[in-house]
């Protein structure tokens, strides 16, 4: 999918999911990329892998690959894999997300999974890969693997949210909630991982830039959640081929055995069966039964 728009548009789509009831909608094994805007005119348009809006819908999203999304706008531009523009009740899991606006370097809005549900809605994320990367010449604008800007319930464990994104003055975080006010519905938040070029900057509570220390203070979760740096865990390493969207773990050890089950999800990405009791944070499960670091020795740099 591609466009040249000649004025603002709403935004190029892979797959949109609007105006439906229910909650037991499937959105599950889809391959989404080139979706693109390649206008370098100052326009807004979004670029979007999967979007939702519907107040009274839910149902759970799983095993999506997306990727090789790119917006050449020079207004306010954005890309995202997933983007809850509205929805009532969401599991999201075992997905795999890699952006990083090919070959371009303008400002963009780069969130692997942007949550702009309203209050009374529910989301819950689970054992979801995401990869942030590229670079901006310039500009302010903040980059998020995770970011809420909604008061809906949400739940993230397992998570995989990697953001080694440079450039400009903006943050580049592994997770966001920059809601006005952030604790509400913040449910659960715990076993994620956490992977960023600067670590102290983990993530953005309300406007605040965190730390791990201080994001632990502020959202009151994620003990039990690892952090490390992009050069310390390599995204080539990490998994086989990041820009191109194969998020399968590569030769790196770093999430195994260090997640906590969930129910109902007992496989990954590959239909793998899932670790009963010390499961692999991210998409793909790898066959482990030590866990492989302390937790006990990590300081905030």
């Amino acid at each position: 999918i591609s466009s040249t728009p000649g004025g603002p548009v709403l935004g190029n789509l892979g797959i949109s999911f609007q105006g439906y009831a229910g909650l037991t909608h499937i959105i599950s094994g889809n391959t989404i990329s080139g979706v693109n805007a390649t206008n370098t005119g100052a326009f807004s348009n979004y670029c979007v892998g999967i979007q939702t809006q519907g107040n009274s819908m839910g149902g759970t999203m799983s095993k999506n690959n997306i990727f090789g999304i790119s917006n050449a706008n020079t207004g306010a531009p954005g890309i995202a894999g997933i983007y809850f523009s509205a929805g009532l009740n969401w599991t999201v899991s075992n997905n795999m997300i890699s952006l990083t606006n090919p070959a371009l370097t303008n400002s963009a809005d780069v969130t692997g999974i942007s949550d702009v549900m309203g209050a009374g809605a529910t989301a819950n994320y689970y054992y979801n890969s995401i990869y942030i990367g590229g670079s901006t010449a310039a500009g302010t604008t903040n980059t998020f693997a995770y970011v809420r800007y909604s008061t809906g319930n949400a739940t993230l464990k397992d998570n995989l949210l990697y953001n080694k994104r440079s450039g400009g003055t903006g943050t580049h975080g592994a997770i966001g909630n920059v809601s006005a006010t952030p604790a509400v519905g913040w449910s659960a938040s715990n076993y994620n991982a956490f992977i960023v070029a600067d670590t102290t900057k983990i993530g953005v509570w309300n406007a605040t830039v965190c730390n791990m220390s201080a994001w632990r203070s502020n959202s009151g979760g994620d003990a039990t959640s690892i952090w490390e740096t992009s050069g310390t865990v390599a995204s080539n390493t990490l998994w086989v081929a990041p820009n191109a969207g194969n998020l399968h773990i590569n030769t790196s050890t770093y999430p195994e055995a260090l997640g906590t089950p969930i129910a109902g999800i007992t496989v990954d990405y590959d239909n793998n069966a899932r670790s009963a009791t010390t499961p692999t944070i991210g998409a793909d499960e790898l066959a482990c039964s030590v866990i492989v670091t302390s937790l006990s020795t990590q300081t905030n740099i």
